[in-house]
């Protein structure tokens, strides 16, 4: 018998990827209005933000790279 579901998968594939980008979601606008209130411009606010999703972005690939040769 085949008793594979997806539903018993769900929250332990998907519940750490939901984590990552609920915390992300709420920290990015404090980060933007945090540099706001240190004198950054409107433009520089929206740097400081683009630049931790890009960072995310870039740290996924070689984590991602690691996870596939290490399993």
């Amino acid at each position: 018998m085949n008793d594979f579901s997806f539903k018993k998968i769900a929250l332990a594939a998907f519940g750490p990827s939901l984590l990552f980008g609920i915390g992300e979601g709420a920290i990015l606008p404090v980060v933007a209005l945090l540099a706001r209130e240190l004198g950054a411009s409107v433009p520089m606010a929206a740097l400081a933000v683009m630049l931790i999703s890009i960072g995310c972005v870039l740290n996924n690939v070689p984590a991602s790279v690691m996870i596939t040769r290490l399993g």
